[in-house]
C-alpha cells in the first residue's frame, strides 16, 4: 500500500468494450495531451464519491468518459532501471510521463484536494487500479523513493492501491511499454460513518 498525504505537488465495462470495438461515442471527447491534469480527482458528496478529471491548466473538470489522454511522441523514451519493474528490458522503447511538469507532455497525477480532515473516518481515501485493457503494461512509481505505485506486469491485486490523505495531491512517474489504446479502471473507496463507499472510473489513454 502506498500512502500519500499532502504533497507539494457493469456500465463502465460495457462502455470500454464498445470503444475497443470501434464504436463512436455519442458525445464529443476532449483530448488532453500536455499540462497539469489530475486523472482521478476525488470529490465527496455526502455519502457518495464522484470522481472527476481535472485539467488544471484549463481550469476545467470533466467526467472520465469525456476525456482521452494522449501520451504523444514527446513522451517517447526508454525503459530505465527505475521502470524495469514493468517487465521490459532496460533500454527498450517506452513512453514515459515524468513526475514533474515537462513541456509537451502530460503532468498526470491524483488529487483528493476537495477532501478535508474528518470527511472520512480514518482520513484516508484509497485509489486502486483494478483493470487494464491494452497492448502492453503500465507502471507508476514514486520518483523520490522509487517505490512502485501500480504495476500491471505482475497482475493487479491488493498491492495496486494508492492511499491519499485530506487535501492530497500526488504526481508519480508513468511508463507504458507499447503504443496503442489503453483503458485503465480505478476504484476509489473510503470509510464514511462506518460504511464503505466507492466509485469507479475507466480512463482512456492513447499512446504513441
Amino acid at each position: 500500500m502506498h500512502v500519500r498525504n499532502r504533497v507539494g505537488v457493469g456500465a463502465v465495462a460495457v462502455a470500454a468494450a464498445a470503444l475497443l470495438a470501434g464504436a463512436t461515442p455519442a458525445y464529443a471527447q476532449t483530448t488532453l495531451s500536455e499540462g497539469h491534469v489530475d486523472v482521478i480527482d476525488v470529490h465527496l458528496h455526502g455519502d457518495h464519491f464522484h470522481v472527476h478529471v481535472h485539467a488544471e491548466d484549463l481550469g476545467q473538470s470533466f467526467e472520465p468518459s469525456e476525456v482521452v489522454f494522449e501520451v504523444n511522441d514527446n513522451a517517447a523514451g526508454t525503459i530505465t532501471a527505475e521502470s524495469a519493474f514493468v517487465g521490459a528490458p532496460v533500454g527498450s522503447a517506452a513512453w514515459v510521463l515524468p513526475a514533474e511538469a515537462t513541456d509537451g507532455v502530460l503532468f498526470a497525477g491524483f488529487s483528493a484536494h476537495d477532501l478535508a480532515p474528518g470527511d472520512t473516518d480514518d482520513d484516508q481515501v484509497h485509489v486502486a487500479l483494478t483493470g487494464l485493457s491494452g497492448p502492453g503494461d503500465i507502471g507508476l512509481w514514486d520518483a523520490d523513493d522509487l517505490s512502485v505505485v501500480f504495476n500491471s506486469f505482475d497482475g493487479l491485486d491488493s498491492e495496486d492501491v494508492l492511499t491519499l490523505g485530506p487535501d492530497a495531491h500526488y504526481h508519480p512517474a508513468w511508463v507504458f511499454t507499447d503504443a496503442g489504446q489503453y483503458f485503465l479502471t480505478f476504484e476509489v473507496s473510503a470509510l464514511v460513518d462506518g460504511a464503505t463507499i466507492t466509485d469507479e472510473a475507466t480512463l482512456e489513454f492513447v499512446v504513441g
